[in-house]
């Protein structure tokens, strides 16, 4: 019995010490029934004077100690805390952090308590500013806790490309980002807002036709068409196909009151396929 046994005591013994963290431990809980075999065989088999009182002893001290367990664990809260002090940078490797970040996270998830996930990525991002997998992680739970919060996201990308400013994927990702917003308060009629977005697009990518589109139409709308017309100029000098924006020169033009050019790029969108310069064509006629 002691042979089959040793080993497992033994792996026991390792995988205690030498897993990275507490909550990995629970791997050899699985072999514990056959130690406990083996201490009833030891025990019933002994010469023992008494075997009762040494048993109810064992027994008291199983009951406090599973007393003390489940108080311990009867809230969350002292196990995230528990959680939280394993980790450390000096004991707990990146890939550690990571891991255990992303069961809190998920933790939270499931809880339905989504704001706690945004601390946890950002807490994981101060400690590895260089993992860009933790600032997407803060953007992608911002916007489960509400997906038009701009700002929020913002200032989190202005963090990431103040590190990573070299890195052209990272640049190109808020560039998109502020798009996205940009024409999210261009719908909301918010152009102020819009054009702070697009403005930003612009810097991050000069070569963004899109953005410049973007841009002028918000300056169209605030009735600054020479602006509008400089911007939808620099998008087509970006992208000669850009149908979008010959329509919208097209309009730009015709508000100032040019209609022979209006016309020309009207013309020059309804080639590219832009239904709307073909009905504005139509209605010329």
């Amino acid at each position: 019995m002691i042979a089959i046994v040793l080993p497992l005591i033994t792996f026991t013994f390792i995988a205690k010490y030498d897993l990275g963290a507490a909550k990995d431990w629970d791997v050899a809980a699985s072999f514990f029934p056959a130690l406990i075999i083996l201490a009833c065989v030891m025990f019933f088999n002994s010469e023992l004077s008494e075997k009762k009182n040494v048993a109810l002893m064992f027994l008291g001290i199983t009951v406090l100690n599973s007393t003390l367990w489940f108080t311990l664990n009867a809230r969350t809260e002292p196990a995230i805390a528990r959680v939280k002090t394993l980790m450390d940078t000096r004991t707990v490797s990146q890939l550690g952090h990571y891991a255990t970040s992303l069961h809190l996270a998920m933790y939270y998830h499931q809880m339905k308590n989504h704001p706690p996930a945004i601390d946890v990525w950002k807490e994981y991002s101060g400690k590895f500013p260089y993992d860009r997998r933790g600032y997407l992680n803060i953007i992608q739970n911002i916007k489960v806790v509400d997906k038009n919060n701009y700002k929020a996201m913002k200032e989190v990308y202005e963090s990431w490309i103040g590190i990573d400013s070299a890195h052209q994927q990272t640049v190109e990702e808020y560039s998109k980002f502020c798009i996205e917003a940009g024409n999210y308060f261009f719908e909301q009629e918010q152009p102020e807002q819009a054009k702070e977005y697009y403005i930003r697009s612009t810097e991050l990518t000069p070569f963004f036709a899109r953005a410049f589109n973007n841009l002028g139409s918000v300056y169209a709308v605030q009735e600054s068409t020479q602006l509008a017309i400089t911007n939808y100029l620099r998008a087509l000098e970006l992208d000669s196909t850009y149908a979008d924006a010959y329509y919208n020169l097209g309009n730009a033009y015709y508000d100032s009151h040019d209609k022979a050019l209006a016309k020309k790029y009207y013309e020059k969108a309804s080639q590219l396929g832009n239904s709307f310069a073909q009905e504005a064509l139509k209605e010329s006629q």
